[in-house]
């Protein structure tokens, strides 16, 4: 079994974070959460419980995973602790893996030299280094970055896809009788496009797919509510995504 570590500080994108994990598990690949302590309390004020102190100890993972989030961006980058753990894992060969915010640590880092990556929008501004591209998800070797909020799902198959070797079956109730577990997660046909309709509403009652829909269900229920979600949209980087 692969092992993935997601670190994550006061201020960091719980949507992002735990889209993350929850693929992550569902494709068996052990994923910890490691924080700077054992309650942190994300950007929306949602407290999400570590499974183990930042150490050291996570560089015995094949992955290191920084979700954004300006105040997790900022904490990463100036722990010292967390920095040692990015450049060891890079020497090593590892998977370096940022988003959103978060590439600014790897900068700090001295891992963008020379290379690839995307961040969220204006971040290429702020970053001096490598060479930025307007994606969703970049790979460039071991490091692998990704835009804003709504690229969560793409970057997370992503990383699925590259822990998982040839022929391996993931286990999991979604995934124990397809070995192809980035694919199943999503609500697509071999096309990529979605099965049926996202979203439903019939008078006052809404429904939506499975986990891979959050977006569009949230979308739908503003403009239910005489909120125009373009702006969100925007803000999340959704039609970068893709809807992904």
């Amino acid at each position: 079994m692969k092992n993935a570590a997601v670190l994550i500080a006061p201020g960091f994108e719980e949507g992002e974070t735990m889209t993350i994990v929850d693929i992550l598990r569902r494709c068996d690949i052990h994923c910890t959460i490691y924080g700077t302590s054992k309650e942190v309390e994300g950007a929306h004020h949602i407290v999400l419980k570590s499974d183990a102190p930042i150490s050291y100890d996570v560089l015995e993972n094949d992955m290191v995973i920084l979700p954004g989030g300006y105040g997790q961006a900022d904490a990463m980058r100036e722990n010292e602790e967390v920095q040692h753990i990015l450049k060891q894992m890079a020497k090593d060969n590892k998977y370096v893996c940022a988003m959103c915010a978060s590439p600014i640590a790897l900068e700090k880092a001295g891992l963008l030299e020379n290379r690839r990556y995307t961040a969220y929008q204006g971040y290429n501004e702020k970053i001096k280094a490598g060479q930025y591209e307007k994606k969703a998800v970049v790979t460039d070797g071991h490091l692998v970055t990704a835009g804003g909020p709504a690229c969560a799902y793409a970057f997370a198959y992503t990383l699925a896809d590259l822990l998982i070797l040839p022929g391996d079956r993931p286990g999991g109730a979604n995934l124990a009788n397809d070995p192809r577990a980035s694919e199943l997660v999503r609500s697509f046909d071999a096309q990529n496009k979605y099965l049926g309709a996202l979203v439903e509403v019939d008078q006052n009652l809404i429904t939506s797919q499975g986990p891979a829909s959050p977006y569009p269900f949230a979308f739908r229920i503003m403009e239910l509510f005489g909120v125009d979600p373009a702006p969100f949209r925007h803000a999340l980087m959704y039609d970068l995504a893709k809807g992904r």
